[in-house]
């Protein structure tokens, strides 16, 4: 997100070059968008802003769907000054540090109804929280107030201080090696710690201060965002470029919606006949949840097939009844990172989704 247009900057993920500096195809209702990702269902954006105090939904295609949570639009009570949000297993988890629920991580189901708060207000001594990070055995939570990198069990117990103190670290991301990177607004610097929280790197960028995302790409360069855009820069302090300029750059997340497997095209079940639908995070480490349901009676295979075509899994061969929902569990484990099509095959339909497993 930059909040200058109030709109999503769509970057290559592998390089880093700019592929749209406007990806929605509408804006309307933004005030400072702060942080977009994939939707719950792994099928199209969430985009939270920090003004208007919601998560906006975004098909694939950036065409606007409406406010997604707080369901029936924005409620103070719940969420206020919102910064960073993420998905994990079909919940969103938001951030919100001002208002009567101030300092907590709240959590919303597929349809953006509330469910309660995740970490309570002021657990662990949070204090303007700014990112969520889920990893496979924790979460880690940015607080500007409090000056630290808090960290909770996967219950939202809080467990310790994973690391600091830091002025104001933002954005929080894990790299492919399993470090963190964090960056820190105050001090203009991206800080690297290990997987236990133990500083590794402190990284400048000479002109490039003020920082407020972070992200690694695969060549080991990074991305990362300020008041005057988004640059991709190097540990060793070296600037390669500026990508965009003159725009409020935001957090960097991947989104990878609805891929190409084996040369077949994500397709929904034809003519009405079923509906399948990614329910878990997508992508995903430890497992992930997908829906299957049919509007009559019939013999179903669900199988996974990877990008050869190769089938890798079955998730499901028998007989569904109609208008129940049946749920299907993909575990990662053994199963190598890349995208999967999930191929639904009945009686009078075919439906294809596409997750990604991450190590």
């Amino acid at each position: 997100p930059e909040s200058t247009n109030d709109n999503v900057v769509l970057l290559d993920a592998t390089t880093g070059d700019l592929i749209s500096a406007a990806f929605l195809t509408d804006n309307t209702g933004l005030s400072t968008p702060t942080n977009a990702f994939q939707d719950v269902d792994g099928q199209g954006l969430l985009l939270c802003d920090q003004i208007a105090d919601v998560a906006f939904r975004y098909s694939s295609a950036g065409a606007p769907e409406g406010v997604f949570a707080p369901a029936g639009g924005a409620n103070n009570a719940i969420l206020d000054n919102v910064r960073g949000c993420t998905t994990d297993g079909g919940t969103l988890y938001a951030t919100t540090a001002n208002g009567p629920n101030a300092n907590a991580v709240a959590t919303f189901d597929a349809a953006g109804t509330f469910l309660g708060n995740f970490i309570s207000p002021g657990a662990g001594g949070l204090d303007s929280p700014y990112d969520v990070l889920f990893r496979t055995a924790d979460v880690l939570v940015s607080a500007s107030g409090s000056d630290v990198i808090h960290r909770y069990s996967r219950q939202g117990v809080f467990l310790d201080v994973f690391a600091g103190p830091f002025p104001f670290v933002q954005q929080l991301h894990e790299t492919a090696a399993g470090t963190i990177l964090g960056a820190d607004f105050t001090t203009g610097v991206v800080v690297e710690l290990t997987a236990a929280g133990v500083p590794v790197g402190t990284y400048t960028f000479a002109g490039v201060g003020g920082l407020r995302g972070v992200y690694e790409l695969p060549s080991g360069s990074l991305l990362v965002t300020n008041g005057n855009g988004i640059y991709e820069v190097r540990r060793d302090g070296t600037v390669v470029r500026q990508i965009v300029a003159g725009v409020q750059g935001r957090f960097i997340e991947e989104f990878a919606p609805g891929g190409i497997v084996a040369g077949e095209a994500e397709a929904p079940a034809s003519g009405g006949e079923a509906v399948l639908r990614v329910a878990g995070g997508n992508p995903f480490r430890l497992q992930t949840t997908l829906t299957l349901t049919v509007n009559r009676p019939q013999a179903v295979r669900v199988a996974v097939v990877d990008v050869t075509g190769r089938r890798v899994a079955t998730l499901f061969d028998g007989r569904l009844g109609a208008d129940t929902a049946q749920v299907l569990t993909l575990h990662g484990s053994g199963l190598p990172a890349g995208v999967y099509a999930v191929r639904a095959t009945g009686e009078t339909f075919t439906a294809v989704r596409t997750v990604t497993h991450v190590e």
